[in-house]
């Protein structure tokens, strides 16, 4: 059974995409998990999972402090950001929550103001 939690990298597709930075940091991974919201396209559950993550990233580098402690380090080894992330994380975001895929499956949830909260308090940490 996959993981599945109201944290912005509590799923599968979340700690895929800490996976794979962790193995290859650098802010083009995270720019490239922003890419699939930055159209008009339905935005699928992986993808969104990822873009929440990645602005989980964005948002861990300017406050200075770890993703998580299993990723300890990552942040540190991605270098200066480059300064559009935030607003990109923040427009990610707006798009994930506006009915993606991601939105929906939490909709039927129980834990879906749990889920908005989170959201809100990234988009507030990335401000």
């Amino acid at each position: 059974m996959g993981a599945w939690s109201h944290e912005p990298i509590g799923n599968d597709d979340a700690l895929d995409f800490l996976d794979d930075l962790s193995a290859e940091p650098n802010w083009a991974l995270v720019r490239a998990a922003f890419l699939p919201t930055q159209n008009d396209d339905y935005l699928e559950a992986p993808e969104a999972s990822a873009a929440v993550a990645a602005a989980a990233v964005v948002a861990a580098a300017r406050a200075g402090r770890e993703i998580d402690e299993e990723y300890a380090g990552i942040i540190g080894k991605l270098g200066p950001m480059p300064l559009d992330l935030p607003q990109s994380a923040i427009a990610a975001l707006t798009k994930v929550g506006a009915g993606s895929e991601l939105d929906e499956l939490w909709s039927d949830s129980e834990d879906y103001e749990t889920w908005r909260t989170t959201l809100s308090q990234l988009e507030n940490e990335l401000k």
